[in-house]
């Protein structure tokens, strides 16, 4: 049961050979979509054996739509750069693969994310379930520029095992990279209703994430790195409703 993974990258060079690396024993073939790249990604990705393809940017979900159409094994998985396969998450995926009836075409399992020196283990990152494993020609990209997602009409199954997560390298990259999320929901963002009190309306927002993530989803157990996550996941939400209401302006 041939098993494709695919990535796409740019600029990736001190991540694009940890993330192949971690999926090589259990891929058939592994794809690089790449675009704008002017580090050494690419020589990174094809001296591990990866298949290498350029794109012009066009989105997210697009860039891997065609990623995944250069796939050509009955299985593909979806990694980005900064993401590694655990070994038991990599085992659960090889006996899955050996064993699924015809009427599943995909799988999801948890993402665990690595911050400010610690494994999250709570709070609004965890469990971050993503579906990734899908059965070639049963499923598409779905979504918007921020959250893009394989969407199928076949069964889905949760397998065991995290999908690690190196997404962060320190404070500056979470805030900058949330300025640009940001930016991407707007473009996303098809009418904006602003409603009387949508002032009050931010505040309250704002509160209830970080209430959300610190309290009710134990956030706080995770230390310094929980209480950091579940104020930038609050400025997050001040920042996505503020650009809407100065964009309605």
């Amino acid at each position: 049961m041939k098993l494709s993974t695919y990535i796409i990258a740019s600029n990736e060079e001190t991540n694009i050979g940890d993330c192949i690396d971690s999926c090589l024993e259990i891929s058939d073939e592994i794809i690089l979509v790449h675009n704008d790249c002017s580090d050494n990604t690419i020589e990174i990705a094809e001296s591990k054996g990866a298949k290498i393809f350029k794109n012009e940017w066009v989105g997210y979900k697009e860039q891997k739509a065609f990623a995944l159409s250069k796939c050509s094994g009955i299985w593909t998985l979806n990694l980005d750069a900064d993401e590694r396969i655990s070994r038991v998450l990599g085992d659960n995926i090889i006996n899955f693969i050996r064993s699924v009836d015809n009427e599943v075409d995909i799988a999801s399992f948890n993402r665990k994310s690595f911050f400010l020196g610690k494994w999250i283990n709570h709070g609004d990152w965890h469990p971050d379930e993503v579906k990734r494993l899908s059965r070639n020609g049963s499923a598409f990209w779905s979504g918007g520029n921020v959250h893009e997602y394989l969407d199928t009409k076949g069964r889905c199954i949760k397998l065991k095992g995290d999908l690690l997560h190196f997404s962060y390298k320190n404070l500056n990259d979470l805030v900058e990279k949330n300025l640009i999320y940001t930016d991407l929901y707007l473009i996303d963002k098809k009418q904006f209703n602003i409603l009387p009190f949508f002032k009050v309306h931010i505040l309250f927002r704002c509160f209830w994430r970080f209430f959300r993530c610190y309290i009710i989803k134990l956030g706080f157990l995770d230390g310094f790195p929980g209480f950091v996550i579940a104020i930038c996941s609050a400025f997050f939400v001040f920042l996505k409703y503020s650009k809407i209401l100065l964009k309605s302006k």
